[in-house]
């Protein structure tokens, strides 16, 4: 796991993840999309994700955007199709006086709060 606290003037937010070398990857892909992209924590997260293994492949996963992997395979990367992706982000956002959580559907999880 990996887990980080960024912190504002107005806003916490707290994710962390899990899968091995793909911690990574799986946390800059929700943390661009939701503070540089703005989008929710939902979408953030279960946007779909690109991954460059150990050996240079570039692995995508099901639902990428088939005009990026085109694009991408016609520059000569070595693209391989992923069936799985063990990434696996969550996350609990307060801002000022509003706290929202998800839980990453990858793993079939859900937020829950007392």
């Amino acid at each position: 796991m990996a887990p980080v606290l960024l912190k504002s003037q107005s806003k916490t937010l707290v994710i962390g993840s899990t899968g091995g070398n793909m911690i990574t990857t799986g946390m800059a892909s929700a943390l661009m999309n939701h503070l540089w992209f703005g989008k929710s924590l939902k979408d953030a997260i279960n946007t779909p994700v690109v991954y460059v293994d150990s050996e240079n492949a570039v692995k995508f996963e099901p639902n990428f955007e088939k005009d990026v992997i085109e694009a991408l395979k016609k520059k000569g990367h070595n693209h391989q199709p992923a069936t799985r992706f063990y990434n696996v982000v969550n996350t609990v956002e307060k801002e000022d006086s509003c706290i929202s959580a998800w839980s990453d559907e990858r793993k079939k999880g859900k937020a829950a709060g007392y």
